[in-house]
């Protein structure tokens, strides 16, 4: 456990390797690093893409928020994209350090394009490259987002991504996803030549650009959790550009899980705490626990939306009888009943004694063998239990 803070701590305060000797001497830390990082790597990246992609956002409650929390004649908008920069230091020799030379930090950088849904959850993360041979609209590109990208969202991008749209067409054509068109964007409205923007042109660009820098706070708040991607505190020291990916897709993940919690004000129970236990093993993935959950949508009318996002939720509505739905003001969220719950232990099962304490490996009541969970013996709220489970065993 401490190695796994450790590791985390490193993303955390931007620290170098030999930074870390604060904790441990810089080749132990090394050498876990090493094991963690680099003999995962592949595994890790696909761990942490899958995650992203699937665990925090769907299409459904991307349109039905955006109906709640989006601007007038924004509420089809879903997605944000744009590219984050970070200063580095790459730190391999053999490099040629001409090739990561950025023209906004006038020195090296590298650049990853990062696709946020309404709800500022990061979803899609590309590949990080060299900031000097790679602008946003080809990053885009090579982030196939025609296998991604749904019918039903609206993806809103500034700068030259503009330019990168019929080409991003022609490959959703290829991929036999025609039914993405110009209507799957939105962008500012570009002035021509000789011909200036009307009153209504300027208003729209002006709440286009208010609107769309929220993922500019989605960024700052990276940068103020992980010092390692805040290029106000120096730069990022790397010395292979995927790993540096695959450590912004983790503390990507790890603010995904701290927003949805802060959200939904998810309470802490048994079941969270059971990675800090002896022998804990994770579920059987197979065990889909998203079954178990009901989402309650309230919804009152579907206005200022495209006609096919409007088509499509209803349509969803209608495939899903199992779900409940209710008609009020233009809000979404998950209700929890039992916020207050109290739980109550079943039996004692084993016992460790550590000195003069001891920890008892108990089983809650209603709640199956995957939640059993170690505990003090101070923190029970009953005693007399533990004083029947230490008589049946002649203690």
């Amino acid at each position: 456990m401490e190695k796994g803070l450790l590791i985390l701590y490193h993303l955390i305060s931007g620290n170098s390797i030999r930074d870390m000797e604060d904790y441990m001497p810089s080749t132990s830390f090394y050498e876990i690093y090493k094991q963690f990082w680099n003999n995962n790597k592949n595994e890790l990246n696909r761990i942490f893409t899958d995650l992203l992609e699937n665990m925090f956002s769907t299409t459904p409650i991307r349109i039905i928020n955006a109906l709640k929390i989006n601007p007038l004649g924004f509420k089809n908008q879903t997605l944000f994209i744009d590219g984050h920069d970070s200063r580095v230091d790459y730190l391999k020799k053999d490099i040629d350090g001409k090739k990561f030379y950025s023209y906004k930090f006038k020195k090296s950088g590298v650049r990853t394009q990062v696709v946020y849904d309404i709800n500022e959850f990061a979803i899609y993360v590309s590949e990080s490259k060299p900031c000097k041979n790679f602008n946003d609209g080809q990053m885009f590109l090579n982030m196939k987002l025609e296998n991604k990208l749904n019918e039903y969202d609206c993806l809103a991008f500034d700068g030259g991504y503009y330019y990168y749209i019929d080409k991003f067409l022609e490959n959703c054509d290829k991929k036999g996803n025609d039914k993405i068109n110009n209507s799957n964007f939105m962008f500012p409205i570009r002035k021509k030549i000789n011909e200036d923007l009307t009153e209504d042109e300027k208003l729209y660009n002006e709440t286009f650009g208010s609107f769309r820098s929220k993922i500019e706070g989605c960024f700052g708040h990276l940068g103020n959790k992980f010092k390692r991607y805040n290029n106000n505190e120096g730069s990022c020291k790397i010395t292979d550009i995927k790993l540096y990916n695959i450590q912004l897709k983790l503390s990507l993940l790890l603010l995904n899980i701290q927003r949805f919690c802060n959200l939904y004000s998810i309470p802490l129970k048994p079941s969270h705490l059971l990675w800090a236990n002896d022998n804990f093993n994770y579920p059987n993935p197979k065990n889909n626990l998203i079954d178990n959950i009901i989402y309650k949508f309230d919804i009152l009318k579907l206005t200022e939306m495209s006609n096919r996002q409007s088509e499509f939720i209803n349509n969803y509505f209608d495939c899903n009888e199992n779900q409940t739905i209710r008609l009020n003001e233009i809000e979404m969220g998950i209700e929890n009943d039992d916020d207050d719950e109290n739980f109550e232990v079943e039996k004692i099962l084993d016992h460790r004694k550590f000195k003069k304490r001891i920890k008892f490996l108990i089983k809650w009541k209603n709640y199956d063998e995957t939640y059993n969970e170690w505990i003090w013996q101070e923190d029970f709220n009953e005693a007399f239990i533990i004083d029947e489970y230490l008589a049946s065993i002649n203690f």
